[in-house]
């Protein structure tokens, strides 16, 4: 078995903002990758995979799950129809904070400030205000950099480095307070920028009923920094918001950023104790086995065929690792191949 998982963020046109702060796929691109894809994967959706979870079925040996985080509402308006139109499902993961508090999740706050503007002028301006908050100078190291250029491939020059610094590095107090207070300035009603950029209570309930929706935790931060009882009650909380909205039951998380830091052994059996059948990380990996499902293997848009740089292809039908990718899990445990696909 061969069952890779292929993640999205934002969908639209490359030039909705002056600035690259979303790393956008635009419709059209989204569109011919998908084609892609179906000359060597079969599309499964979650039904399929719950029906091989209990053993009622076995997966196609090559397979291939869309997925998409965040809940924002240009992937239900740009890519949901494509979706539609060629006959593939998805899976589709929101939180709990916009629609329970009316609060965007900090890492859209830094997306779209990235977005709107000059990088130059926004790295002065954290740097400013986390020398007024905690009277230290911006400081990174070289294994931090290091860190930063491979979790960050597609950002260019100092950008990544303080988007590194901001996303990893800063306690989560001190990153809310900093980007809150320049994303104020920004952002007059924060409320109202939450209703048009993240999907409507229809929108998850159409999500709901196709059994395309997931959590992505209720306010995306990284569960392995919480207490055990912190993060069971964040993964409460998220299921708790969208059982509110869609009333209907949710099976499986995508975990925030989903990288070690991030996500544990811990927190994925917290997620299990919390109802979730499976779930998803970032390890760049193909998935061999349904073992361990609270920790599938993901890849990005831009790591696959028809990426922008993909890290594997197919020749003569048989596939080929360019760089980057492992053909089997080994992060979280080792994962036996019982085939060389």
């Amino acid at each position: 078995m061969l069952f890779l998982m292929v993640n999205f963020h934002y969908v639209h046109e490359e030039n909705k903002y002056p600035y690259p702060g979303t790393h956008p796929v635009p419709a059209i691109r989204l569109k011919k990758q998908l084609e892609l894809l179906s000359e060597d994967f079969t599309f499964i959706g979650q039904n399929t995979l719950h029906k091989a979870l209990n053993g009622e079925t076995r997966l196609p040996d090559r397979c291939c799950m869309i997925t998409f985080d965040d809940g924002l509402r240009c992937q239900y308006e740009n890519a949901l129809p494509i979706l539609d139109s060629m006959k593939i499902p998805a899976m589709f993961y929101a939180g709990g904070l916009p629609y329970a508090e009316g609060k965007a999740f900090f890492i859209h706050k830094f997306q779209y400030l990235r977005a709107n503007l000059e990088p130059e002028l926004l790295s002065n301006q954290i740097k400013l205000k986390y020398f007024e908050l905690t009277g230290k100078e911006f400081k990174i190291d070289e294994e931090d950099k290091i860190r930063a250029r491979n979790q960050y491939k597609y950002d260019k020059g100092k950008t990544l480095y303080f988007k590194f610094f901001v996303n990893h590095i800063l306690e989560e107090q001190e990153k809310d307070f900093l980007i809150q207070n320049i994303f104020s300035d920004l952002v007059s009603d924060e409320k109202e920028f939450c209703e048009t950029f993240y999907m409507s209570h229809e929108q998850l309930k159409d999500l709901s009923k196709r059994s395309y929706l997931g959590i992505h935790s209720y306010a995306h931060n990284h569960l392995c920094r919480l207490s055990q009882g912190e993060s069971e009650k964040d993964i409460c909380k998220n299921i708790e918001t969208l059982k509110g909205i869609t009333k209907e039951p949710l099976f499986s998380i995508s975990y925030p950023y989903g990288t070690p830091e991030s996500v544990s052994l811990e927190v994925a059996n917290t997620a299990k104790k919390q109802g979730c059948l499976w779930g998803v990380t970032i390890e760049k990996a193909f998935n061999r086995s349904l073992t361990n499902p609270l920790l599938f293997a993901r890849l990005d848009t831009n790591d696959t065929i028809g990426g922008e740089k993909p890290l594997f292809n197919f020749e003569d039908g048989n596939l080929k690792i360019l760089s980057g990718v492992q053909k089997r899990r080994t992060i979280y445990f080792e994962e036996s191949v019982v085939d060389d696909i």
